[in-house]
């Protein structure tokens, strides 16, 4: 059980610290927006204040950024799935600003269905030519119901190894997808 006297503190302590941040205990520099002439302050937060103070170290700005994630789902189509999920950004070298980044996940289900993608958006030549990427493979399986009024008997008819779904009308498919999908913009 959290002790109450602590919390009383804590709660008493933070509007003390909203005033402290208000009355100059955290530098607030003025700054001259140069497009419209507009004045403007530098927003500063507790990092800065550390950092400032010394008691933590400044780090330079990271020119890329790597985050790799599990996925575990589960739904009743694809029954249990698991895989990864990833996302990269980074800066091409060159004078460009703007931030590339990349995502993409994989998995696989319990029921033999796979799902590949990828998108992507890169910058290139000093951030003027955008390349907008979508890639994709899926494994994937529905129920198709055709053309026709022949009914069906379910289970009487193998297509392709598979035995047709519990409905009496329609049928399995089972399919595999392949997209790739890129577009340069100047």
């Amino acid at each position: 059980m959290v002790n109450r006297r602590f919390i009383i503190l804590l709660l008493c302590s933070f509007p003390a610290s909203m005033v402290y941040c208000q009355e100059g205990g955290i530098r607030v520099e003025e700054i001259r927006d140069t497009t419209g002439g507009q004045r403007g302050f530098h927003q500063e937060d507790i990092k800065d204040w550390l950092i400032q103070r010394k008691v933590l170290r400044d780090k330079p700005p990271k020119k890329n950024f790597l985050l790799i994630i599990p996925v575990v789902a589960s739904n009743p189509t694809a029954g249990f799935m698991f895989g990864a999920g990833m996302t990269y950004a980074f800066k091409v070298s060159g004078t460009g600003t703007k931030m590339s980044t990349a995502t993409a996940n994989a998995t696989y289900s319990s029921r033999g269905l796979v799902n590949l993608n990828m998108k992507s958006n890169a910058f290139f030549a000093n951030d003027r030519l955008v390349l907008n990427g979508d890639w994709r493979y899926l494994v994937n399986s529905e129920t198709t119901y055709g053309l026709g009024t022949t009914n069906y008997i379910s289970g009487s008819i193998d297509i392709n190894g598979y035995d047709t779904s519990t409905d009496s009308i329609g049928e399995s498919l089972r399919y595999h997808q392949v997209r790739i999908h890129e577009t340069g913009s100047w």
